[in-house]
């Protein structure tokens, strides 16, 4: 499997949001976002086996992540070999594949152009990009609150007021989210 990295840190982000957690980040994504900040990682991937990954997971929470975690041929024996060493198994997909196999949490962050979670899901995530509309935003709701998350770089300060003005429209739905591991300065 083409790993990007191995570490532990806390959730910044969702309903998980400050617990401790290992990642594994996964090299490779089936999309093009232009605001990606992980693609330049890519390149430092290694081939790991599902034993090196395993024996490398500390926490009781292992997040699978990218990148785009369900492009990886072995990702389904990969989670049963997690259940097996007892760890609780979330997974952060840009949605697009379906997850046809049992893990413990699914966090989906559609991207642009489709904005859609074509698997099931626990939690929904949005970048809040300049080019998110709020009916796109809607189209997620689900009986679940939506977290947005403002997106870095130039469109930062106008991807906040955004998502207030959301918030304030739709209380019942939408909720701010952070980059907290960012504000604790931890990767």
């Amino acid at each position: 499997m083409k790993v990007v990295e191995i570490f532990d840190s806390i959730q910044g982000e969702g309903d998980y949001m400050g617990v401790m957690c290992t990642f594994v980040r996964f090299a490779g994504c089936n999309l093009k976002c232009p605001f990606c900040d992980e693609a330049s990682k890519y390149d430092k991937a290694k081939e790991m086996t599902i034993e090196q990954i395993v024996e490398r997971c500390k926490q009781k929470i292992v997040v699978l992540t990218g990148g785009e975690p369900t492009i990886q041929p072995e990702l389904k024996t990969l989670v049963k070999a997690l259940h097996t060493a007892y760890h609780h198994v979330h997974i952060e997909t840009n949605g697009t594949n379906d997850i046809d196999y049992f893990v413990d949490w699914v966090t989906c962050s559609p991207k642009a152009p489709k904005y859609k979670c074509e698997c099931l899901h626990n939690e929904v995530k949005l970048v809040v990009s300049k080019d998110l509309t709020l009916k796109q935003a809607l189209a997620h709701a689900g009986g679940q609150h939506i977290w947005l998350q403002p997106c870095d770089g130039p469109y930062l300060e106008q991807s906040k007021k955004k998502i207030l003005k959301w918030i304030k429209k739709y209380p019942d739905l939408f909720r701010a989210g952070i980059q907290l591991h960012k504000y604790y300065e931890v990767i």
